[in-house]
């Protein structure tokens, strides 16, 4: 008799095996671990929307309010844990830190809603995660990595890259932890004992609980919304090392609970400047729609490079996704992405980041530096409106600019 899946799991977004909670592999598919495309193999979260629910009332730490959607709770739980013991470790991890664990600041941004002449059916808001337990924006995703290990009650073995982004961030949790950290280069962590301890870090990709963690900021944007009545039709999400993936990943599934009656369109914005940023479309969504061509009855060619065709294209999938799971363009979208990840053409994280504008009909936005600075100079004028949204408030303005946002829309920027 086959077991029954937990309602969250993961999916390789290759091979398409289908892996539960209980398995400790990271963001990796272990079939993928013998094949030559290994690091190709990465798995997606997914949810059985039927097997959960959406908890109304709760905490403001996320970590309690939405454990049952946790992957690392499903797990712990599994294992024999008491949901008891879940709540009163991550309490003691809160005190801990020294620092509350709240929910990120979502404010109307009525600056940029006088400066884009909004129609006064729409709305312009700033959700700003850029700032978490007394820490910057990659301490959540710290704190996500570090839970199975401070749920087993025994001191963790730490360690991290020199130079990774996120150092400064990991040494600062681990000194007001008491926990020792150590401190290796690359090389060193990809040997043979890579999977001795935690490794406590971004560099070396993604990691299943750092990722779920960032996961809850999706939640936390979709409930504050729904609490002011408000379906948004736009959501700006800044490139950030697969936290905004994380983001568009939890809203995604906030539209698969029920929370919002319809998916909004997912733009990441890039810098033109920064490694990859002109060439994001190309890298990601441009070679999904080459490997599902046929399937879209002719070939899209070079077309699909000018920004109005992705938008129109971007409507057509997203008409033949309404359709249902067993209609030709999900399918083909499916094949398509799986395709390009075998053939090692996507970027990291860029499985997730094609997929959700795909299927929300979003496309990417590239800014130009002095867009960038000209967002930053105005958000300064704007106290309140704390973190660095600096790409997303130029994201927002370039699509203005281009016609392709209209004024009676409602659109979320996130700053990281």
């Amino acid at each position: 008799m086959a077991r029954k899946m937990l309602p969250v799991f993961f999916v390789c977004s290759t091979c398409g095996a289908l892996i539960g909670p209980g398995s400790d592999v990271g963001f990796h598919c272990p079939r993928g671990r013998l094949a030559a495309t290994a690091k190709d193999h990465i798995l997606l979260r997914e949810i059985d929307a039927a097997g959960l629910f959406w908890p109304d009332l709760g905490p403001p730490n996320s970590f309690l309010r939405f454990r049952h959607l946790m992957a690392t709770y499903v797990r712990f739980r599994a294992e024999g844990g008491r949901d008891a013991t879940w709540t009163h470790r991550v309490r003691q991890l809160e005190e801990k830190v020294g620092a509350p664990f709240r929910p990120v600041s979502l404010s109307r941004a009525e600056t940029l809603e006088v400066l884009s002449r909004t129609d006064p059916a729409g709305s312009v808001w700033l959700a700003s995660a850029a700032e978490y337990a007394g820490g910057g924006r990659y301490r959540r995703g710290l704190l996500g990595a570090l839970l199975p290990a401070w749920l087993s009650e025994a001191e963790p073995n730490l360690r991290s890259v020199d130079g990774a982004t996120d150092l400064p961030e990991a040494r600062s949790l681990a000194q007001s932890l008491g926990f020792r950290l150590g401190v290796e280069s690359v090389a060193e962590l990809e040997g043979g004992d890579a999977r001795e301890g935690l490794i406590f870090t971004r560099a070396l990709g993604p990691r299943g609980e750092m990722h779920e963690a960032e996961i809850l900021i999706g939640y936390e944007i979709a409930d504050q919304l729904r609490r002011r009545h408000l379906e948004p039709d736009r959501i700006l999400l800044p490139r950030r090392e697969g936290i905004d993936v994380a983001v568009a990943m939890g809203l995604r599934e906030a539209f698969r609970l029920g929370i919002l009656s319809s998916l909004p369109r997912f733009h990441f914005v890039d810098e033109a400047a920064s490694p990859g940023g002109r060439d994001a479309y190309e890298r990601g969504i441009y070679p999904a729609l080459q490997g599902i061509q046929a399937s879209l009855n002719g070939a899209l060619g070079d077309v699909l490079r000018l920004p109005g065709v992705r938008e129109e294209v971007a409507d057509v999938l997203a008409a033949g996704l309404r359709n249902g799971p067993e209609a030709p363009i999900p399918s083909a979208i499916q094949r398509g992405l799986q395709a390009v990840a075998a053939d090692h053409t996507l970027p990291p994280h860029g499985f997730g980041l094609a997929r959700s504008m795909m299927e929300s009909a979003g496309y990417p936005v590239v800014v130009e530096p002095d867009e960038c600075e000209r967002a930053r100079q105005l958000l300064s004028a704007s106290p309140a409106q704390a973190g660095d949204g600096a790409l997303s408030v130029a994201g927002y303005f370039s699509l203005l600019e281009a016609g392709q946002i209209s004024s009676e829309e409602t659109v979320v920027l996130l700053a990281l």
